[in-house]
């Protein structure tokens, strides 16, 4: 579920994050640009992870030993 969360919150961030710089590019609509691929792609994955780690560390509270 925290994976699935972390996909749903970088495509959001990722593109108001585009919106923002001005950067467009549509996969099926545009003609292959591997820059932008990979600037698309990238953005995305490293949101993505950053997503997923953040809900890690803000994940519930576990008490190491304990009773």
């Amino acid at each position: 579920m925290r994976f699935f969360l972390a996909l749903v919150l970088a495509y959001v961030f990722s593109k108001v994050v585009f919106a923002l710089a001005g950067f467009q590019y549509r996969l099926i609509g545009d003609p292959f640009n591997a820059g932008k691929l990979a600037i698309d792609f990238g953005v995305f994955i490293v949101l993505c992870f950053g997503f997923n780690w953040l809900l890690g560390r803000l994940g519930p509270f576990r008490p190491k030993g304990g009773a």
